[in-house]
Parts: C-alpha cells; sequence; structure tokens
C-alpha cells in the first residue's frame, strides 16, 4: 500500500495529506478493478494481494493524474476533462476527455494503464489461452 510521503517523493506536489487519504481510497479501489477486468473469471482471487501483482507505482500516478483533473469529483464523473466548451472575446476552448480511457466512468491515467498492463503481462494474466 502506498504512502503520503511515497507519493510526496515521487510527484514533490502540494497535495494535502487528508486529500491524499481520499484519492488513494478510490484510486485504489479502480486500480484493483481494472487490474481484475483482464483476469479471467476462472483465476480471479477471493484476496487480490495473491496475484502478486505490484500496483504501487500505477495507484502513485493515478492518485496524481485524478488529482490534476479535479480530485474527487472525478470519481463521480465531474472531471475537468468534462469541459465541453468556453468563450470569451477572442478565446475559445473545447476539451471532451480525448484518449483518455475510462473504467466505470472514471477516467485513468494513460501512465497507470501502461504500467499495470506491463505488470500483468509480466505476471501472465494477458496471456489470450485459457488455463
Amino acid at each position: 500500500m502506498v504512502t503520503y510521503d511515497d507519493y510526496v517523493n515521487k510527484f514533490n506536489d502540494d497535495l494535502e495529506e487528508e486529500e491524499f487519504d481520499i484519492l488513494l481510497s478510490s484510486s485504489d479501489e479502480i486500480i484493483r478493478g481494472f487490474c481484475e477486468s483482464f483476469i479471467s473469471k476462472f483465476s480471479l482471487k477471493e484476496n487480490f494481494d495473491e496475484y502478486g501483482i505490484d500496483i504501487d507505482d500505477a495507484t502513485l500516478f493515478q492518485i496524481n493524474f485524478i488529482e490534476s483533473i479535479g480530485g474527487v469529483a472525478a470519481f463521480q464523473g465531474q472531471s475537468d476533462l468534462q469541459l465541453e466548451s468556453v468563450s470569451t472575446s477572442g478565446f475559445n476552448y473545447k476539451y471532451k476527455g480525448g484518449n483518455i480511457q475510462l473504467f466505470n466512468g472514471v477516467p485513468l491515467s494513460p501512465v497507470a494503464v501502461i504500467k499495470i498492463k506491463g505488470e500483468l503481462r509480466r505476471k501472465n494474466y494477458l496471456q489470450r489461452c485459457v488455463r
């Protein structure tokens, strides 16, 4: 499990520890669910730790990403990625998520996705055959 110190050491960010704790809980659940979505239903385990998958780094990147796009609101479908259009005199801005992957409606950090898929591949959970 990651800690606030792990986060600060990696990102040197000014995220408050209280907000980190809130984001950690939801980020950890999303990352675990995303990992299990790739694992055959015949290989699912009761305890996530039994998979031997290291998701700490992916969780840190997910926390950092979620914090950067609106924080806790992003887990409720209200991220900054939802901005559709802003206009003022001489300025127009429109953004709609781009190629950001969603899992159950929650935006996933692109770096976290890469790290998760790499870890799953190393642990042979991304094989195409049924065991």
